[in-house]
């Protein structure tokens, strides 16, 4: 079927329906509006405004020092002093906390002898914390120079203060001493082991520890312990040191308020499952 120019077009058995108009809407080019410009000029402002406030404000924090180091808290000192410690972590008057490296404070600390360990940590806005865990001495080592060494056997610098308690001392251990620097551990074995169990009697006998005033290792490799009343000679022999220190233990609380170490010339340690005991006060 073909439609002639303005025929219209009806479909069966439907009425005839008005014209159908056809509009076509071409949209014109927006154009910003005036609103929606001053939204993005205040913006621009307040980002401006924004930025210049932050920078007065780190400029004013950097001109009053407000985040340098005023004050230093230092914690778990025992042998070392707190101005010592300050020494060592080398922390430069009034430095920014912003420029402090924390670890490598501790890295500067824990290169001391004394220290074992070191925590530092910032605490806003200008004061710093400083935890340390100390070598803590256990014993002399006489030789070319006196020296102390912890539980380790590491080698410990004789400190500025006085040390607090009596500390046995270890002769007789010839070379020892003359090679050892401060921070490093002793290399003889045998040293290490008394050392060792220096450690194990301070924690479980306590009271033999205070007792004992030097351990000598002679000439033909014995160790004698010396006590602390009466330097009394203690003979210990060469082998199972650690079973006749828990010997002598027993024997101090046997005789606890009734005798002494320094009541008897000598004890001698070096027969199995006995002590030979000479008293002073004995003839011959």
């Amino acid at each position: 079927m073909i439609l002639m120019e303005n025929e219209e077009l009806f479909k069966p058995n439907e009425p005839a329906s008005a014209p159908l108009h056809i509009r076509t809407i071409v949209q014109a080019d927006e154009k910003p509006s005036p609103r929606r410009f001053r939204k993005f000029i205040w913006l621009f402002l307040i980002l401006l405004l924004g930025s210049g406030i932050g920078y007065a404000a780190i400029a004013w924090c950097e001109y009053t020092n407000l985040f340098s180091v005023q004050s230093t808290d230092i914690k778990g000192n025992i042998i070392l002093s707190g101005q010592e410690v300050l020494e060592i972590a080398d922390i430069q008057k009034h430095e920014d906390l912003f420029d402090l490296n924390p670890e490598t404070v501790q890295s500067r600390l824990k290169r001391f002898p004394y220290i074992y360990a070191a925590v530092v940590s910032k605490q806003f806005p200008n004061r710093l914390e400083i935890y340390v865990k100390e070598r803590l001495p256990l014993c002399y080592l006489s030789g070319k120079d006196l020296i102390l060494l912890d539980k380790d056997g590491v080698v410990l610098p004789i400190p500025k203060n006085k040390l607090k308690g009596n500390l046995p001392i270890l002769t007789g251990f010839v070379g020892d001493s003359l090679s050892c620097s401060s921070g490093y551990r002793v290399s003889n074995s045998e040293l290490v082991q008394v050392v060792q169990l220096l450690d194990q009697t301070l924690t479980g006998a306590p009271e033999l520890f205070s007792e004992i005033s030097e351990i000598n290792r002679t000439e033909n490799g014995e160790l004698v312990m010396y006590s602390l009343s009466g330097g009394t000679p203690i003979m210990l022999g060469k082998c199972n040191i650690d079973r006749k220190f828990m010997i002598l233990a027993h024997f101090q609380q046997t005789l606890k308020n009734l005798r002494r170490f320094g009541d008897y010339q000598y004890l001698d340690l070096r027969w199995e499952k006995q002590i030979i005991a000479k008293e002073r006060s004995s003839q011959g």
